[in-house]
């Protein structure tokens, strides 16, 4: 019997969503991690992937040094790590751990692109609020102090 089945996804601060027609040998293996997830769902590893001491050093050279996963998206990974912790883009990632990740660069560009366009969203409404803020000092300030009795 197929039926569609509606897939949230979410991706950081948005979402993503995929209407999938459910074929269950195909769900069955994603849910145990045989085959790619249809295009447009992000499957996070599970279970994440961990070693111990693990040092990861990226494509532009940084190096970080016993390495945890805390939280893998669509196009990033937050870690703690010896030094504290990051948010590391997956493409900046070796192919190797890439891949232990389920890195999907088309989906990764597709969430990175959100993102950024939210955060854009979310600096042009601070700053229109850290304005309006402004503004009423300055009316505020241009007002006679109370009397007291």
């Amino acid at each position: 019997m197929k039926y569609a089945i509606l897939l949230m996804v979410l991706a950081g601060v948005g979402g993503l969503i995929y209407l999938y027609e459910e074929q269950p040998d195909v769900w069955n293996s994603l849910i145990v991690g045989g085959t790619p997830a249809p295009h447009g769902v992000f499957v996070p590893p599970n279970p994440i992937p961990a070693q111990p001491h693990w040092k990861w050093t990226t494509r532009d050279g940084k190096v970080y040094q016993d390495v945890v996963i805390k939280k893998v998206e669509a196009d990033c990974v937050t870690i703690l790590y010896r030094d504290g912790g990051a948010r590391i883009d997956t493409y900046n990632l070796p192919d190797g751990i890439q891949k232990q990740l389920n890195y999907d660069p088309a989906l990764a560009g597709d969430v990175a692109m959100k993102r950024a366009a939210d955060d854009e969203i979310s600096a042009a409404e601070l700053a229109q609020e850290k304005k309006a803020i402004i503004e009423e000092q300055k009316r505020n300030a241009t007002l006679p102090p109370a009397s007291h009795p």
